[in-house]
């Protein structure tokens, strides 16, 4: 910006007479980071990095008073990680945190909240807010400037939980929201009064001012760079040679900590510009930090010169709380803008768009880790836990600490090192298999309590659970073991009152199984086991269905293995290896793998769906660009094999 012209449009630049006729400007400076606890590092480096950032934080804190105050991006799990492997520092976090001096929450980890089940966001705040009161005191305030966007329900859900004000930040639409602070309504009519934060976000103090008052440069040209030349008079630093090191990063590791009162009046005036889209102009929040900053431990003096050079400003290290304080005695909320619904429609390209397209196999088993432990092992185990059975509170707790802590915003998008997308994919399989362990063990203890009298001793029956919350139907893919020594050929299910079921035959395997005795080891039991397609009628809400397999036809066994036989009681679906049809839809499946689908009910039909395009891209993890000389292939015309897996 034009620093003389921003000048005159400031009390600043009027004679010292006027100047002190004007009420000063409140300006409140929050020092802050963005800790990403597995971003542009691995996990270890990265909880290396966090000590030595907290141990400066608590000395700086305990050695300044007016050093009082720093937020910990709207989330707790950092001091979790740091007392880790620095337990003996609780006492100087309690004492910090209880004070108000250090702010934890609302969230836990810091999520995006786009790719994610929607009870996995409002657990991540529950948990945040419970660590964070166990620390001493909670943020009170909605802090999301992370991920990409904001999803519509959460003032309703930010309300939900006693928070009245939000801070979001990338992705809000300068065209809906001209100035910073609006209101935000939810679907259900809940308005929030929240600021998006200015042009740079939650960099606006810290780029603008903060890092040219602290280097003398100005960071935000594009051609800004480290004066290594400069530096090397007052720095130490150091960067791994190894070859097998070529691309890590050097760290500064000793550092003359000074600044330029030369730049103190043209950063914090450009600061202001990035954040002049404002309603109360007597009211300013510079919140200073950036991707994994420190203390900042020049902040009270770099304060100090600025009350020094500015008579119509008065500059001090606040809470986000007296922010809002101030901005409320300043606005007028009938005069806000209403801004309803999502927050994802704003600038892409410098903030990034977004990264739902990356490394999609890790939201893929999120996907699933999410369901099975939400939708099928909790349900049903807490189900069993009101009837009597152990509620197995430390395995859930185990699983919900691995999904967390795979949802901060860059870990479950995989904008990361290859390392930490193997750790994020590590945790997420754990999270699956201990749903899985959890759902079987609250399945066996279901199957212990039904009362089974109606039926013989010697009868193989299936229980159909549902954890869902309504009554469902389903085609469910079952395996049903007989004694080989029974030989049987096929078999019928019937309920309890003889009512049959449909199911689809698809193979018959001759199997050795065990079953697991504490007090033995397994004993064989030789099997057919029969793979089959079973409706399942409606299944209850929460609740079970007692079925019956009936053998059918028998057979003799000639020899050690036996072909199987199809047989389905449904109506077969495929009369040639390409084709598909029932009563609503016909599909015909092409040579190149693409098929024609034709809806039967509205005449509709469309060609050549399931191709597959691959392009070039050169952008980043956020966002596409297309390379110069880009080729693109596709799939129409290219042989593909076809096969019938199932008919029915």
């Amino acid at each position: 910006m034009n620093t003389q012209a921003a000048e005159q449009n400031t009390a600043g630049g009027l004679p010292k007479a006027d100047r002190e006729q004007v009420k000063k400007t409140q300006v409140i400076v929050s020092p802050n980071t963005h800790w990403d606890r597995e971003w542009r590092y691995p996990l270890w480096r990265t909880r290396q990095m966090l000590v030595e950032f907290m141990d400066n934080l608590l000395a700086e804190m305990d050695k300044n008073p007016e050093y009082s105050y720093y937020f910990m991006d709207g989330q707790s799990v950092p001091v979790e990680d740091y007392l880790k492997v620095r337990p003996e520092m609780e006492d100087a976090v309690r004492k910090h945190v209880g004070a108000g001096h250090i702010a934890l929450g609302p969230w836990y980890t810091a999520p995006d909240l786009y790719p994610l089940d929607g009870e996995c966001l409002v657990r991540n705040m529950l948990k945040g807010i419970r660590v964070s009161q166990s620390y001493g005191s909670c943020l009170k305030i909605a802090y999301t400037s992370f991920g990409w966007g904001q999803t519509a329900q959460f003032p309703q859900i930010y309300k939900g939980f006693g928070i009245d004000y939000v801070m979001a930040s990338k992705k809000v639409s300068e065209e809906r929201a001209p100035m910073s602070e609006f209101l935000w309504e939810s679907p259900d009519g809940t308005r929030l009064l929240t600021t998006r934060l200015g042009n740079m976000y939650r960099n606006n103090y810290f780029f603008s001012a903060y890092i040219p008052i602290r280097f003398g440069v100005d960071y935000c040209r594009m051609d800004a760079g480290y004066d290594f030349d400069n530096a090397r008079k007052r720095l130490l630093y150091y960067r791994p040679a190894d070859a097998d090191r070529y691309f890590d990063d050097g760290f500064v590791i000793d550092d003359e900590e000074t600044f330029s009162r030369d730049w103190v009046k043209r950063g914090i005036l450009d600061a202001f510009d990035q954040a002049k889209e404002t309603v109360a102009p007597g009211v300013r929040l510079m919140v200073s930090g950036t991707d994994y900053a420190g203390a900042q431990r020049l902040t009270t003096d770099i304060i100090h010169e600025a009350n020094e050079q500015f008579d119509d400003m008065e500059f001090r290290i606040g809470t986000l709380d007296e922010y809002f304080a101030l901005l409320e005695k300043e606005i007028d909320r009938d005069t806000l803008n209403v801004v309803k619904g999502e927050l994802r429609d704003g600038r892409g390209g410098s903030t990034s768009a977004n990264a739902l397209s990356t490394r999609m196999y890790l939201k893929t088993l999120n996907k699933k880790a999410q369901n099975v432990l939400i939708r099928q092992a909790e349900p049903l185990a807490s189900a069993m836990g009101m009837i009597g059975a152990r509620y197995p509170k430390g395995f859930f707790d185990t699983g919900w600490e691995y999904l967390f802590k795979s949802h901060p915003h860059d870990s479950i998008n995989g904008v990361t090192q290859d390392k930490t997308a193997d750790d994020v994919e590590h945790r997420l399989k754990q999270v699956v298999e201990i749903g899985d362990v959890l759902h079987e063990r609250a399945t066996a203890e279901l199957v212990r309590r039904i009362d089974l009298s109606s039926f013989d001793d010697n009868d193989v029956l299936l229980v159909v659970t549902n954890s869902c919350a309504r009554p469902h139907r389903a085609l469910a893919r079952i395996t049903v073991d007989f004694p080989q020594r029974e030989g049987v050929w096929d078999f019928t299910v019937i309920d309890d009152e003889g009512r049959e079921y449909a199911v689809q035959h698809l193979s018959r395997q001759e199997r050795v199984v065990t079953y697991h005795d504490e007090d033995t080891r397994p004993f064989p039991h030789y099997v057919d086991r029969h793979v089959a397609i079973l409706d399942t009628g409606e299944v209850p809400a929460l609740g079970y269905t007692v079925l019956k397999a009936v053998p059918g036809r028998r057979f003799e066994r000639r020899s050690e293995w036996s072909p199987h036989s199809p047989n389905a009681t449904f109506d077969t679906i495929s009369r040639c290896h390409n084709t598909l049809e029932n009563e609503f839809l016909t599909v015909t499946v092409n040579p190149d793998g693409t098929f024609d689908l034709a809806d039967k009910r509205t005449g509709a039909s469309y060609a050549g769906l399931n191709y597959f395009e691959d392009t070039g891209d050169v952008g980043d993890y956020w966002s596409y660009y297309p390379p110069y000389g880009n080729r693109t292939f596709t799939s129409p015309g290219c042989p593909a094999t076809i096969w019938l897996e199932e008919n029915g």
